[in-house]
C-alpha cells in the first residue's frame, strides 16, 4: 500500500510540474506580447488560465493528502504506537 502511495504521489506531482511548466511558457509568451503593446486576454486565454489554475489546486491538495497518508499514517504513527 505503501508503494503504491509512493508511485501515485510521484504521478501526480509530475501532473502538476507539467501544469505548472505550461502555465509559465504561455505567460513568458505574454511578456514578449506586452513588450509590442498591451493587449487584454483573448477568452481562450482566460478559460486556459482558469483551468490551469484550477487544476494545480487540485493536484496541489490531492498530493497533501496522500503525502500526509502515505508518511504521516503508515510510516509516524507506528512510531508512536510502539
Amino acid at each position: 500500500m505503501k508503494t503504491l502511495l509512493t508511485i501515485l504521489l510521484v504521478l501526480i506531482l509530475a501532473a502538476e510540474a507539467i501544469v505548472w511548466l505550461q502555465m509559465r511558457k504561455l505567460i513568458l509568451g505574454w511578456e514578449k506580447e506586452v513588450e509590442k503593446e498591451d493587449m487584454p486576454l483573448t477568452d481562450e486565454e482566460v478559460h486556459y488560465v482558469e483551468t490551469r489554475s484550477k487544476l494545480m489546486g487540485i493536484l496541489g491538495a490531492a498530493a497533501l493528502v496522500i503525502f500526509i497518508l502515505r508518511f504521516v499514517i503508515f510510516d509516524l504513527f507506528p512510531l508512536f504506537g510502539g
